[in-house]
């Protein structure tokens, strides 16, 4: 038998027996649904390519370069009537292509910039390694790892390119 914990009335004692209610009857407007017909499906339905008028949109020029174009609506029907923008405000012209010209890329300076660091690098590890004093080690130490960040800044391909001195040939 169950006693309640608070010591007051118990509350399974009061339950009455339940009150008969109405059954819920399927609405008699719902037709029962078939259950051999198929799943709903979206449908590709191709269109006519459209001009497009009055919108920006991409294509390739006369090279096969891409680019982007605007098809005004009044440009395709009639002359246009807006004034001519001053020369300076209007988009460049292509000009005629240059002929290509030749440049040579030297990367000597910056070759000789990472040899100076990496022989100093040696020169301070053969210091540390003879050094008796503590102190004098630890200030050897320091300027050991500035060379080092320095040395590994400046000893990659980026810092080659970045650096690298053009001349035309």
């Amino acid at each position: 038998m169950l006693h309640p914990i608070s010591g007051g009335q118990n509350p399974l004692s009061t339950v009455t027996a339940p009150v008969d209610a109405p059954r819920v009857q399927p609405s008699q407007q719902e037709a029962p649904k078939p259950q051999s017909q198929a799943p709903r499906q979206d449908q590709y339905i191709p269109e006519e390519a459209h001009v497009p008028t009055g919108l920006y949109w991409t294509g390739k020029d006369e090279d096969g370069q891409p680019t982007i174009f605007f098809d005004a609506p009044e440009e395709a029907t009639a002359p246009s009537t807006r004034p001519e923008a001053p020369e300076e405000l209007q988009p460049a012209k292509q000009a005629p292509a240059k002929q290509a010209e030749k440049l040579t890329g030297n990367t000597d300076q910056v070759d000789r910039e990472i040899q100076k660091l990496r022989e100093e690098k040696e020169t301070l590890q053969q210091q540390i390694n003879r050094e008796p004093d503590e102190q004098k080690r630890k200030v050897l130490e320091q300027k050991l790892a500035k060379v080092e960040s320095e040395l590994q800044q400046k000893d990659n391909d980026s810092y080659r390119r970045q650096h690298t001195v053009f001349t035309p040939s």
